[in-house]
């Protein structure tokens, strides 16, 4: 799993509409299929910690939010499976502390994109992405 933000991952966390730090409660079953025509998703249900940038999301300090977030299953992506159409299952567990960077559609939340939008939360990436957000 990158941590280290590249030039791709900064163009993705410009693009992003809300950027924050969530806590894995519970990942949905796989559809079972890759996107391609048809956009496939997987579902993840997030404890809310910390929100570093929002266009759309507002948090009280110390109320805590849950958000269900569609994360894209493209074949080849980091965040999925190498042989089935699912999320990694060491990286995608309940309790997993994640930097996610999102988008809302007419469907609620999804991620950005199938490859930069999910960073581990360590001290040093969240560093870097308060820094490249001017939070900082």
């Amino acid at each position: 799993m990158q941590t280290a933000l590249d030039d791709r991952t900064i163009a993705v966390l410009a693009k992003a509409e809300l950027v924050l730090i969530g806590q894995i409660e519970k990942v949905e079953d796989s559809p079972r299929l890759w996107s391609g025509r048809i956009l496939a998703f997987q579902s993840v249900h997030y404890l809310v910690e910390r929100v570093l940038k929002s266009e759309l999301f507002a948090k009280t300090p110390g109320q805590s939010a849950k958000i269900s977030v569609r994360h894209l299953l493209v074949q080849g992506a980091r965040t999925v499976d190498a042989a089935e159409p699912r999320l990694v299952a060491d990286l995608f567990q309940p309790g997993q502390r994640l930097l996610l960077l999102l988008k809302s559609d007419a469907d609620g939340l999804r991620t950005l994109d199938a490859d930069r939008a999910v960073l581990l939360a360590d001290a040093e990436t969240v560093k870097a992405v308060e820094r490249s957000l001017g939070n900082k």
